[in-house]
């Protein structure tokens, strides 16, 4: 649902199901210039940085969040741990197009 005071440069991301002047412009982005909206289409590898949730957000088949790994737990087998979170973290940088694709 589209703001009812949008404020002159201020942009949002439209959801999957919009309604009013959203409406045929799912996950798109949609931002207020010169008094009208102005909409775009997502693109793959497109990113935005939601404020309000302070993380970024990657277009991929759809807007993804890239996961943060879990840390290790430590014990007998910190360094297996430790491994299999550097691979998911490396993965989940990847993902977030930071780095390339293998």
């Amino acid at each position: 649902m589209p703001p009812s005071d949008p404020g002159e440069g201020q942009c949002w991301l439209v959801g999957g199901e919009p309604s009013g002047i959203f409406a045929g412009h799912p996950h798109g982005l949609a931002g207020f210039v010169g008094g009208t909206w102005v909409f775009a289409a997502p693109v793959e590898g497109m990113r935005l940085y939601h404020r309000a949730a302070r993380h970024f957000l990657v277009y991929s088949d759809g807007w993804r969040q890239v996961a943060a790994p879990d840390l290790p737990g430590g014990g007998a087998i910190v360094d297996q741990e430790a491994r299999g979170t550097i691979a998911t973290l490396i993965q989940a940088l990847r993902d977030a197009g930071i780095f390339p694709a293998e």
